[in-house]
Formats: C-alpha cells, structure tokens, sequence
C-alpha cells in the first residue's frame, strides 16, 4: 500500500435523503425558485394584458377623433352655405343663426362630444387666410409618462 491514498469515510448527511422535485425535465428546484418564476409569469401576464387594453382604448380614441373632425368638417361646410363666410372660431359655428334646428342639433351633440371625452382632448380649429382650407387639431395626454399628441386634419372645401 506504499502508493495508494484511503478512501474517505462515508459521511451521509440529511440532506443527502432529501427528495428531488421533477417538473418538466427540471431537477431539483426549490420552491422559492418556482414561485419567482410563476410570480414572474404572473407579472408578465398582466402586462401584456394592460397593453392590451390600452392599445384598444387609443383605437377607439382614434375612431372618435376621426368621426368628430369628419363630422365637425361638415359641419364648417354647411355653415359656409348658410352664412356665405368660414367661421372664425369654434364658438361661432356653435352659435350660427342660420344653421336649421337639424344642423344646431347635431352641432350642440358635436360639441358635447369634443367636451366630455374619456381621452381629455382638446380640439381646435384653425382658418385659413383662403377662404376655402381650415384645419382641425386635436391635442390630448398620451397616456404613458405624461406625453402629449397632437394630430392636424386638413380640409378643403369645394367651390360652387
């Protein structure tokens, strides 16, 4: 036994009986380490499902804006036929004395609209020097970190 080391004696301890635990092909997690994953796919779930509902929320936004400017751009038209001149503001069309009851109708609802959005947005309505273009704005929180978003409708309007 000149070159030969011994063996060191076996030494069994608790932790040596301790059960592994199989999920998937893993071996041997904790449970502290499934509950951070778990917690972890749990967080990410929500995410995903608030980014979600807020990409559903700014499509629904972009459909009011684009229905009010659209609405609110004949609206401009109309009260250019009734008073032979483009409004100057917003106000002034909301206030048109020739527009029919119909037309005031749908103006008043138009403006209740433009001023009790979910969005918080703010249109506006700029005329042109031509008497024929103005442009309609809209501008509003963007939701996320306090930005804001500001979108500009062009419109022409036809010369009879």
């Amino acid at each position: 036994m000149s070159g030969t080391k011994p063996l060191p004696p076996l030494c069994l301890c608790a932790h040596d009986f301790v059960p592994t635990i199989r999920l998937g092909g893993l071996r041997h997690m904790k449970r502290w380490r499934i509950a951070i994953i778990l917690g972890a796919t749990l967080i990410a779930f929500v995410l995903m499902v608030v980014h979600g509902l807020h990409a559903v929320s700014e499509r629904a936004r972009d459909v009011q804006v684009c229905d009010v400017c659209e609405r609110l751009a004949i609206m401009m038209r109309m009260f250019y036929i009734a008073e032979g001149h483009s409004p100057q503001s917003l106000a002034e069309l909301q206030h048109a004395d020739r527009l029919n009851e119909t037309d005031r109708r749908i103006v008043r609802e138009l403006f209740l609209i433009m001023q009790h959005n979910d969005w918080h947005d703010t249109y506006g309505y700029i005329p042109s020097t031509n008497t024929f273009t103005f442009t309609i704005t809209v501008t509003g929180p963007t939701g996320w970190l306090g930005g804001q978003r500001r979108i500009e409708k062009h419109y022409e309007m036809d010369r009879q």
